[in-house]
């Protein structure tokens, strides 16, 4: 309201600015409350670099909303709204972002890494890691609408032990056992590796009919140590449930904001990727394995029993029996494969220190025995339930001795371990070989 000579009363515009005062002081209390609440589920030693970046992105919204500046409020209001919304909402968007069963790499991945240290013992130099344009690793052109006369086509299912993304193309165990099967069976053979970390029977499942119109010969399987690993977690990892699961999901690292900008990044990498066909000229990555490394000798940790018998749950077994069904269902053959690892009481004391998986991402650890039943137990029902549906499995798990000769870490495999999967392999599949379709 104005007086008579056209001046506002302070009266009024003491009560604005104490409103504005209130609305902005609320809107940092809120910021800097959802701040601690990210902050605290968040493994600092392990987390850093995220924690450091959410710290200065929240000090300068906050900064920058106090300021006499309009256009400086209005950005630091923004920031801190942004922060709020990812804070609050990634518990529920994450959920959504995450949950899909058909997961590939990302298309046209070109990159050469330079693993730096000691961290993954037997693996050495430069390594280059593709993809091509559905994700897959793959080291001869395919042609998905047409497969060649005379070609043998195979397909692997599975997650990092299939993967091996820490490994050349051409040390893979999938390029190695192409190499072996053409010369075994003197014609062309295209292996196709499908594998991405993390992955589950669920997962392997929907990517099994999903590149079944891609006419392959066979399809290889391995699968277990993630579905262990799932199992031993939704059984003793309290932050899974109830209010630890919000809690957790509030992690910076966890959240939608973090998960957008890895998208990004990824994205910026395929488009600056090398042109098909052409070897790319930039310099490798260094890679230092601090993730694996800040884990290892997690043996070390709290030990805790697991809270009942050491078997699969009754959905690995489904699972299993889906994969079969839907095998004979889309007329493939499929030879599903046991899951070497390294838990074992003979295990090498250098390859027992760099154990992380027992299990992975938290405080406490099983015992290498009740971790050695777990892997045994989930090996034998994939074997009889396999057979028990009339189809073919193989145990390739006796193979490999728990040593630095074959392994880096719990169940992933150096340069000579890719070499005896690839012979293990072989074995089972040429022992009674399929023609070419």
């Amino acid at each position: 309201m104005r007086d008579g000579f056209g001046m506002t009363n302070n009266t009024e515009m003491d009560s604005k600015i104490s409103e504005r005062a209130i609305a902005r002081g609320l809107t940092l209390a809120g910021a800097l409350l959802l701040a601690l609440l990210g902050l605290a589920p968040t493994a600092w030693q392990h987390e850093w670099a995220w924690v450091a970046r959410f710290a200065i992105f929240g000090a300068l919204g906050l900064w920058m909303a106090n300021s006499r500046f309009e256009i400086l409020r209005l950005l630091g209001v923004t920031i801190v709204l942004l922060f709020i919304a990812n804070q609050a909402l990634s518990p529920f968007l994450m959920a959504r972002l995450q949950d899909k069963e058909y997961v590939t790499l990302g298309a046209n991945i070109d990159r050469r890494i330079k693993l730096v240290g000691d961290v993954m013992p037997g693996i050495e130099g430069v390594q280059h890691v593709t993809t091509d344009a559905k994700g897959f690793r793959t080291t001869l052109p395919v042609d998905y609408q047409k497969k060649p006369a005379g070609t043998y086509r195979v397909f692997a299912i599975g997650a990092s032990t299939t993967e091996q993304i820490y490994l050349d193309d051409r040390k893979t165990w999938t390029h190695l056992l192409q190499g072996d099967l053409a010369a075994a069976m003197r014609t062309r053979v295209e292996v196709v590796n499908t594998g991405v970390s993390g992955l589950r029977s669920p997962h392997h499942l929907a990517t099994l009919n999903h590149i079944a119109p891609y006419q392959p010969d066979l399809v290889l399987i391995l699968m277990g140590a993630n579905d262990w690993n799932h199992q031993i977690l939704e059984a003793m990892d309290d932050s899974r449930h109830g209010p630890g699961r919000w809690w957790k999901a509030m992690n910076y690292p966890d959240t939608a904001l973090v998960f957008l900008s890895r998208q990004i990044r990824a994205a910026i990498r395929r488009a600056d990727a090398a042109p098909a066909g052409e070897p790319a000229s930039r310099k490798a990555e260094e890679f230092d394995g601090s993730y694996y490394s800040r884990q290892n000798d997690s043996l070390s940790r709290p030990q805790r029993a697991y809270p009942g018998e050491i078997k699969p749950g009754p959905d690995y077994a489904a699972a299993a029996q889906q994969l079969v069904a839907a095998c004979g269902r889309l007329k493939l053959r499929c030879i599903f494969l046991t899951q070497p690892t390294a838990y074992d009481a003979a295990i090498e004391p250098a390859l027992k220190r760099r154990l992380w998986m027992t299990p992975p991402g938290v405080n406490f650890t099983l015992s290498l025995e009740q971790m050695a039943q777990f892997a045994r137990a989930y090996n034998r029902q994939l074997l009889d339930t396999v057979r028990s549906q009339g189809g073919e499995a193989c145990d390739v798990a006796p193979a490999f001795a728990p040593t630095t000769q074959y392994f880096y870490d719990d169940c992933h495999y150096n340069e000579n371990g890719a070499r005896a999967m690839a012979k293990a392999v072989q074995a089972c599949i040429v022992a009674a070989p399929k023609p070419a379709k």
